[in-house]
C-alpha cells in the first residue's frame, strides 16, 4: 500500500508526484465547517483528473460534530479519533464494500446511527517525532507537541469538549521524551505545546520549567490567567513575545453565563504580571451570542483599555472578533443567530477599536452564517449545499441569498 499527500491547488502528489487516477482512495481531514466547500472543489478536481472511480473517506472535528451532511459529500465519515481504529481502517480500504461499515467510529449510508471512538490513554498513542517534510510545507514555526485532548470547562458554546471529551493529557515522562526525539530528530529549538484544556494539565509548569532547562522555546495556544499565574516568570525565557487569552466577550457576566468562570480582573491581574515579559497580547472574542446585550458590548472599550494602561502598546493588541456559530450536539445548538444585520451592527463595535489603532480582525459574517448552516444541517441541506457549490462554485454560493442556503435552520 502506498500512502501520499495531495494538497488544494496541486496536482500531484507532494512525494513521489503520482497522478490522481494511480489511487483508489482519498481520505481528507476537514478541521472546520469553512473548509468542506474548499475539500468538494479539491474532489472534484481529483475526479476530474482521474477515469476510475475512487473511494472517499472523511474525518476531522466538524464531520465528527454532525456527520449526517458530509454522508452527501464523501462514502464514509470517521467519526472521533483515528488512532484505535487506524489499523482497521486501513485494512477495510483495500476491501471497502464489505468491511468498513464494520469498523468502530466508521459511518456510511446504510448505518442508522454511529459510536465516536477515542483514546483512553494518549500515553499509548504513538506521537509524530520525524515528519515528512515537502518544498511547500516546510516548517517555520515551532514543532507541535500535543500535550492533551478535550477540555474540563463547561464553555455552552464549544464543540471541543463534546467531541473530545474526555479530557486526558500525556505523562510529563511521556512528553518529556517525545520532546527529546524531537529535537533529535528534527533539530528544531522550539515546540509549540498543543491542547485545548491545555492550562488545566496538572503537571505542564514542571514540563515548561524543564524545556527551559534544556534550552528548547515554547510557545502555548489560548491561555487561562490562573496558568499565567504559575509560570509568568518562565514565559521570558520561552523565546515568544506573545501570549493569547480567550474571554469570547467583555462582559463577565455573559461570560458566565456561557459557561466561562473567568473573572475580568484575573484576565488583568495575569497582564500585569506580563507586562514586561511580554510584547504582544492576543485576545480572542465572540460576538452575537445568546442572550448578548447592548451593555455586554458596550465594556469592550474599557476592557481593552487595561492591556494598554499595563503598558501594552495598541498596535502589539491583537484581537480576534468571531460570529457566534451554533455547533451541533453543544448547549448552545438550538439558539441560532443574529441576522446579518444585527451582525454587522456588533462587529461595529470592533471595528471602532481597528479606528483607534488596535490589530483587529474580524471573521466574514456571511461565511460564520454558512458554517452554522453546516455545522446543524442534515442531508437535505448536505444534498442542496453540494448542488449550490458544483453551480456557483467554492465563494459564489456564498453571495446567494440566505434564503437559498438554509436560513430557516440559522433562525431557529
Amino acid at each position: 500500500m502506498i500512502a501520499e499527500r495531495f494538497i488544494y491547488g496541486f496536482p500531484r502528489s507532494l512525494e513521489s508526484r503520482r497522478l490522481p487516477a494511480e489511487f483508489d482512495a482519498f481520505a481528507f481531514t476537514i478541521p472546520y465547517e469553512g473548509q468542506l466547500p474548499l475539500a468538494y472543489n479539491m474532489l472534484q478536481a481529483l475526479s476530474s483528473a482521474s477515469s476510475q472511480k475512487f473511494f472517499t473517506i472523511v474525518g476531522g472535528s466538524s464531520p465528527t460534530s454532525n456527520p449526517d451532511i458530509y454522508l452527501e459529500f464523501f462514502d464514509a465519515v470517521y467519526v472521533g479519533e483515528l488512532e484505535p481504529s487506524v489499523h482497521l481502517v486501513v485494512d477495510a480500504l483495500l476491501e471497502p464494500s464489505s468491511l468498513l461499515s464494520s469498523v468502530p467510529g466508521i459511518f456510511v449510508r446504510e448505518k442508522e446511527s454511529f459510536q465516536r471512538v477515542y483514546a483512553d490513554n494518549l500515553n499509548t498513542i504513538p506521537h509524530l517525532v520525524k515528519p515528512i517534510i515537502s518544498d511547500v510545507s516546510p516548517i517555520t514555526e515551532g514543532y507541535p507537541l500535543e500535550v492533551s485532548r478535550g477540555c474540563p470547562m463547561s464553555c455552552k458554546f464549544c464543540i471541543g469538549r463534546v467531541i473530545y471529551s474526555p479530557f486526558r493529557w500525556r505523562s510529563l515522562s511521556v512528553l518529556k521524551d517525545i520532546a527529546e526525539r524531537i529535537v533529535e530528530s528534527t533539530g528544531v529549538k522550539r515546540l509549540t505545546l498543543i491542547g485545548a484544556g491545555l492550562s488545566y494539565v496538572p503537571h505542564l509548569p514542571q514540563m515548561l520549567e524543564w524545556l527551559v532547562n534544556k534550552g528548547i522555546g515554547f510557545s502555548l495556544p489560548s491561555v487561562t490567567p490562573s496558568l499565567i499565574f504559575k509560570i509568568h516568570e518562565l514565559i521570558q525565557y520561552s523565546g515568544s513575545r506573545t501570549i493569547t487569552f480567550a474571554p469570547e466577550t467583555p462582559s463577565e457576566t455573559l461570560r458566565r453565563h456561557i459557561g466561562k468562570a473567568i473573572g475580568n480582573e484575573e484576565y488583568f491581574q495575569a497582564a500585569f504580571l506580563l507586562r514586561k515579559r511580554i510584547k504582544n497580547i492576543k485576545l480572542y472574542f465572540m460576538f452575537g451570542l445568546p442572550d448578548e446585550r447592548k451593555e455586554d458590548l458596550t465594556q469592550l472599550q474599557s476592557f481593552v483599555e487595561k492591556f494598554v494602561h499595563f503598558g501594552f502598546q495598541k498596535r502589539n493588541i491583537k484581537i480576534s472578533a468571531t460570529p457566534f456559530v451554533p455547533k451541533k450536539g453543544t448547549p448552545f445548538e438550538d439558539e441560532g443567530m443574529p441576522s446579518l444585520e444585527e451582525l454587522e451592527r456588533k462587529a461595529g463595535y470592533f471595528r471602532r477599536l481597528r479606528k483607534e489603532g488596535y490589530v483587529v480582525s474580524i471573521y466574514p459574517l456571511k461565511a460564520a452564517r454558512a458554517q452554522a448552516v453546516i455545522s446543524l444541517g442534515d442531508r437535505k441541506i448536505g444534498r442542496l449545499l453540494k448542488l449550490l457549490i458544483h453551480k456557483y462554485g467554492v465563494r459564489g454560493w456564498l453571495k446567494l441569498p440566505e434564503t437559498e442556503l438554509g436560513g430557516s435552520i440559522l433562525q431557529r
